[in-house]
């Protein structure tokens, strides 16, 4: 049998057996168009905004201004308490502050495995916990990325934006935290008056903004995001 008689007989067969399985059939010429006319209409949903130049934003102090500080609660709370009034464990702290949440701004919780009784210990590890500005943030340390990662930068805050390290209080502490250790170990006081601290955002390269069904990735809303799987 030659070739034309072997692509007949192939023909005839397929023929056949899809000949036996009408719904089958149709759905395999109708499921294939459907999912290309839903992949063209998300697509057509889908607004571009360009931007063509770098993002760059401008340094800033980590030290809260007067009116940032007045908003932030003025108690601070660390342990273990070995020396000062305090508190023996970080969960003494935490069932502190449950009971307490509106006076408490942040806690400086040193690790506990340590003397502090006589002097602070050559290596010093403590831990920041400051209140959040708003209910809805979260500190998810524990990731160096965002799960769901979107094409450009996470917001055009020059400041970082969420979880607001800079708003809490978070930042400064962190340097007068810091400030009193080196002063505390140094053999002679050290003069920080004359020391400006200050950070300033990676900038970003050009990109686009994608809006996807009236929401703005770039105003911070959660991406609409559409999977469409195929298996044959």
């Amino acid at each position: 049998m030659g070739f034309a008689g072997q692509l007949k007989l192939l023909l005839w067969k397929n023929y056949v057996l899809q000949k036996r399985k009408v719904c089958v059939t149709v759905f395999e010429i109708l499921l294939p168009v459907f999912f290309a006319l839903l992949l063209l209409f998300i697509r057509s949903r889908v607004d571009v905004t360009p931007i063509d130049t770098a993002s760059v934003w401008d340094s800033f102090d980590v030290e809260l201004n007067a009116s940032d500080r007045a908003n932030r609660s003025h108690y601070i709370v660390y342990s273990p308490n070995q020396t000062f009034k305090g508190f023996q464990s970080e969960d003494d702290i935490l069932s502190y502050h449950s009971a307490n949440p509106r006076n408490i701004w942040a806690a400086v919780v040193f690790d506990d495995s340590q003397d502090y009784s006589v002097s602070l210990p050559n290596n010093i590890k403590y831990s920041l916990r400051v209140a959040r500005l708003k209910a809805t943030d979260s500190w998810r340390t524990n990731r160096v990325y965002p799960f769901f990662q979107r094409i450009g930068y996470r917001n055009d805050d020059q400041k970082g934006g969420r979880p607001n390290y800079y708003e809490t209080g978070f930042l400064e502490l962190k340097l007068r935290v810091d400030e009193a250790i080196i002063n505390y170990t140094s053999a002679s006081p050290v003069d920080f008056s004359n020391v400006n601290i200050s950070l300033k955002k990676m900038p970003y390269p050009k990109f686009s903004i994608l809006k996807k069904f009236g929401i703005d990735e770039d105003d911070g809303a959660q991406n609409v995001s559409v999977l469409v799987v195929m298996v044959h």
